[in-house]
C-alpha cells in the first residue's frame, strides 16, 4: 500500500436521512480522504439518493446486509435514529470499526456505559 492509500479511510455510512447525507456530502467533497464503503439504509434521503446517482460507485445496502459494507471498512459513521445507535455502535466495536457516532450517543446512562467500556476493550 502506498503512502496515498494510507491516507484514505474506508468508511462504511450507516443512516441516510437528513443527518447521514449531510456526512455523506462531507466525505463525498474529500475523496482524497475517504472511501466510501456503502451506505446501509431502508429508506435513504431524496438527497442522499442523488448523491448516489451522481457517484455511481457508491453502493446502496438495506439494513439486513450491514456486514458486508462494514467488513470492508476501517471507519463506521452512525446517523440513524437514536435507538439504533447501541445496536451499531456494538456492531462495529466488534468487528473492530472505528465509530463516529451522532448525538445523542445512546439513550441511557446505562447504555453509556455499556459502550464506553466496549470500546476501551477494542481499542
Amino acid at each position: 500500500m502506498d503512502e496515498k492509500q494510507k491516507e484514505i479511510l474506508s468508511v462504511c455510512l450507516i443512516g441516510a436521512g437528513k443527518v447521514g447525507s449531510v456526512h455523506l456530502h462531507s466525505m463525498l467533497e474529500r475523496p482524497d480522504k475517504f472511501r466510501i464503503t456503502g451506505i446501509v439504509d431502508d429508506h435513504p434521503s431524496k438527497d442522499a439518493q442523488q448523491a448516489m446517482q451522481c457517484n455511481t460507485s457508491l453502493l446502496l445496502y438495506p439494513t439486513s446486509d450491514v456486514d458486508i459494507p462494514m467488513e470492508k471498512a476501517e471507519a463506521v459513521v452512525i446517523a440513524t435514529p437514536t435507538f439504533l445507535h447501541e445496536f451499531y455502535i456494538t456492531k462495529a466495536l466488534h468487528m473492530g470499526k472505528h465509530v463516529f457516532c451522532e448525538k445523542p450517543l445512546v439513550p441511557t446512562v446505562e447504555a453509556v456505559a455499556k459502550v464506553y467500556e466496549l470500546g476501551k476493550q477494542h481499542s
